[in-house]
């Protein structure tokens, strides 16, 4: 893994497409969506999933559970992991300065579904870097989604996943 300076980072975001690989942990019996209630970091602040970017050559489902590690403490298998989809978010703000520049990212999606006692100690060990802890991981249905007022690719996501 070759970690870059800042300064080459901010240069390879202006350059490239980054991927990343995002999971939306779900309650399919009550058809909610469990997200964070506030992303505290750029390009995504407020209801977010879970996620973060793939490393070069590293598999997505593999950048997954170690992103899923990193950022609830989770510890969850690949088996646990269902494609969703691929989404392209262009975002007019990032968290590296000059923020105003933004990112072009290409996300894989996936959906995970999680016991009790998981959404708990996710919701204990969120990092703290990136996550709002005070509030943590929430079930959100479709009509408390569109009174958030949250992103249009939530609600995609949801319609994708629960479809009517």
């Amino acid at each position: 893994r070759k970690f870059l300076s800042e300064e080459t980072y901010t240069e390879a975001i202006e350059s490239f497409v980054i991927v990343d690989t995002d999971v939306l942990f779900v309650d399919k019996t009550n058809k909610t969506l469990l997200l964070l209630a506030k992303r505290k970091v750029k390009p995504m602040q407020g209801l977010w999933l879970i996620g973060g970017r793939i490393l070069a050559g590293e598999p997505e489902v593999e950048a997954l559970i170690r992103i899923v590690k990193r950022e609830t403490s989770l510890d969850l298998g690949p088996e646990r992991f269902t494609y969703v989809s691929m989404n392209r978010y262009i975002w007019t703000e990032r968290e590296q300065e000059p923020q105003n520049k933004g990112s072009d990212n290409l996300c894989y999606t996936y959906m995970a579904e999680l016991s009790m006692e998981e959404r708990a100690a996710a919701s204990a060990n969120l990092e703290p870097d990136e996550y709002d802890t005070t509030i943590g991981l929430q079930e959100y249905d479709r009509a408390t989604l569109e009174k958030e007022n949250v992103h249009k690719a939530i609600l995609d996501l949801y319609d994708l996943i629960f479809p009517q």
